[in-house]
């Protein structure tokens, strides 16, 4: 006969992540951290593509939901679908990965609004390509932008 602890040993990672309520521990499940933050990359992914492709998002708003969304929706699901103890796993299960998450939404979030309005970048292209334009002028030409720059 096996004893329970030998049936959890056996249990995949997957099988571990997907039961409910078995309440891990660190020696039962050492890599429930490790899945938590890859279930914030995938949250991550998921909004930065939604947000990206929205048609109109901008503002500090869409950081805010990031930042709530990759945070709290995986620690509620470690612990109350799963079980898990904030204070067994101690601060990574609860904001690891959380910077790196927010970073990868908003990297992502970035390309897909680029990419979907060609528009947008071919006139910011312009623009600054004029004030680089003007800059290296006014620099060969020994104007301010000459004497700020070899101040440093």
């Amino acid at each position: 006969m096996s004893s329970p602890s030998s049936t959890v040993e056996k249990k995949s990672m997957m099988e571990k992540l997907l039961t409910p309520g078995w309440k891990p521990k660190p020696a039962t499940f050492p890599e429930l951290c490790e899945c938590i933050v890859w279930i914030r990359f995938v949250i991550a992914v998921c909004y930065g593509v939604y947000i990206g492709l929205e048609e109109k998002s901008r503002g500090g708003v869409n950081l805010m939901v990031a930042l709530n969304l990759v945070t709290f929706v995986p620690v509620f699901y470690a612990t109350t679908y799963l079980g898990a103890s904030q204070e067994e796993f101690g601060a990574n299960l609860i904001f690891g990965g959380v910077m790196e998450g927010l970073a990868l939404t908003t990297l992502i979030w970035l390309y897909m609004y680029t990419a979907s309005h060609p528009e947008d970048e071919a006139a910011f292209s312009l623009v600054f390509g004029k004030l680089m334009n003007a800059s290296f002028t006014s620099m060969e030409a020994g104007g301010e932008s000459a004497t700020a720059a070899s101040e440093f």
